[in-house]
């Protein structure tokens, strides 16, 4: 970890904050990945089907009621949630209200904020669950746009 520390510092410094938090990202997944003792590309079934907690493939949704229509019970809450998303989720991964609330009307899930790794999206849930019901989620779609991204860059090397 203190040479991650280094390597992000080092990053930061030449590249700028946010090509350090994409190092430091990738580095983070690196170790997990050699940590579990399966190399990338390894192929197989158990590793390709599996989310690792550092991939930006989690979700945080907001779970309604049926008994209170959103439209009552959001403005209560708005600013504490927002707030508490645009502080966890500086990236910019949030999700617009109307997205919320169309997926509330949809299956009673609005989801908050999007491409979080699984500390980030726990730490929101938590941060947030005191004033509404959160849940944490895996976006499968995410989760193969990323293992693609990550194969054309394996390709490419």
């Amino acid at each position: 970890v203190e040479n991650l520390r280094d390597i992000a510092m080092e990053a930061a410094i030449r590249c700028g904050n946010e090509r350090a938090c994409q190092i430091f990202d990738a580095e983070l997944a690196r170790i997990a990945e050699a940590e579990e003792g399966a190399p990338k590309g390894a192929g197989n079934a158990a590793t390709d089907n599996t989310v690792h907690p550092h991939m930006r493939a989690h979700t945080v949704s907001l779970v309604a009621s049926d008994e209170i229509p959103f439209d009552v019970f959001w403005p209560m809450v708005r600013d504490d949630i927002l707030g508490a998303v645009r502080e966890a989720c500086p990236r910019g991964h949030h999700s617009a209200e109307s997205a919320i609330q169309a997926g509330v009307q949809a299956n009673g899930l609005g989801p908050l904020a999007t491409k979080l790794t699984l500390e980030e999206a726990e730490m929101l849930a938590a941060r947030v669950g005191h004033v509404v019901q959160t849940a944490v989620s895996v976006d499968q779609a995410a989760v193969q746009e990323l293992k693609k991204e990550r194969d054309k860059k394996e390709g490419d090397h």
